[in-house]
């Protein structure tokens, strides 16, 4: 579609056109030629503010309805964990917990935001057809998902608690005036980098050093296939070759079981990474006796050979919460203890 420029001159050029075969004598527009000129630019100009207020009005009706439709599905999703509960299915305590993974009410409300979030952008793609990316490149739809967002957190709809928590964020100033932070960490990992406070800090989104790579249009589906459709190696059958014992022991001298604990304190004393929890954050199974893999959003169970040592066909696995990322991108974790990894670029 042509710009208001672009049709101005187009009509300069015909009006000069038309005065070069009336006579090389008129050397200016007349004045009712100029008066023409400038009721076609305003007639254009008014038609163009026309077009963006409806752009702008789609774009915030479309937002708004994909928040609407997933607050209602979290409704729903919540009623299932109820359910879930209820039945038995959730609940049930798979191993002995030391307080470190103990489930805080904060996590918790964080996960419902990013549940909705993730949702929204699930529903904003099925309804334009378009990637996140391209969605995010959108100026209308990338303001109105911001300025919604922003809405919703000042309103009952979102939980006040991890608004305000965002909104009370250290400075550089502020972390040089905390006793002894040069020299102890903080507990909860603000200001343990002084230039930027809230990096690697407890309840925080996760940082990421690569792109997250999801399954095509997808926000949070982990993708299951990378060349040709082929699909990806079974988890527990690629373990099983991996650490399989050879026929002849072999006494290793390097790798130690000191290995093991160095990436058991890289995983547990410095960063963990919470699961999705289930009603009244009960631990969720996402399989039924071992066997019988529940269809469910928060699990990826792994299918095991039935002459697999373990003497089950489904071993759970519970997805990672999501953090609440507010942008228009794929789901990120959530950070519930301090994290050491994340304060260095």
């Amino acid at each position: 579609m042509l710009g208001v420029r672009s049709i101005l001159v187009f009509a300069v050029v015909l009006i000069v056109c038309n005065q070069s075969t009336a006579g090389k004598h008129n050397e200016k527009l007349i004045e009712k030629e100029l008066k023409t000129l400038e009721e076609i630019e305003r007639l254009l100009e008014e038609r163009e503010s026309e077009n963006g207020l409806q752009k702008s009005e789609d774009a915030k009706l479309l937002v708004k309805e994909a928040f609407g439709t997933c607050m209602e599905e979290f409704n729903r999703f919540r009623e299932r964990q109820r359910q879930f509960k209820m039945e038995g299915l959730d609940g049930k305590p798979k191993r002995k917990r030391n307080r470190l993974f103990k489930r805080s009410k904060r996590s918790e409300e964080i996960q419902k935001i990013g549940h909705i979030l993730n949702c929204a952008k699930k529903t904003l793609i099925k309804e334009t057809g378009k990637t996140l990316k391209e969605l995010s490149n959108e100026v209308e739809i990338a303001k109105c998902w911001k300025d919604t967002i922003k809405e919703l957190a000042n309103g009952e709809n979102l939980p006040k608690r991890h608004q305000s928590s965002r909104s009370k964020r250290m400075t550089p100033d502020e972390c040089n005036n905390i006793p002894d932070v040069h020299t102890y960490r903080t507990i909860d990992g603000q200001c343990n980098n002084l230039n930027n406070p809230f990096w690697g800090a407890e309840f925080q989104q996760q940082p990421r050093f690569l792109s997250e790579v999801y399954e095509i249009n997808s926000v949070d589906k982990p993708r299951r296939s990378v060349i040709n459709g082929e699909v990806l190696p079974n988890p527990r059958e690629l373990s099983n070759a991996v650490f399989a014992s050879a026929e002849n022991d072999i006494n290793e001298s390097f790798n130690t079981l000191m290995s093991m604990n160095w990436g058991q304190f890289i995983d547990h004393d410095i960063v963990l990474t919470p699961q999705i929890t289930g009603q009244d954050g009960a631990e969720i199974s996402c399989c039924v006796d071992g066997n019988s893999p529940v269809e469910r959003p928060e699990c990826m169970a792994i299918g095991v050979d039935a002459n697999d040592e373990l003497g089950i066909t489904c071993m759970e696995f519970v997805r990672s919460a999501p953090a609440a990322a507010v942008k228009l991108s794929g789901m990120d974790n959530l950070i519930s203890i301090w994290c050491l990894m994340c304060l260095f670029e």
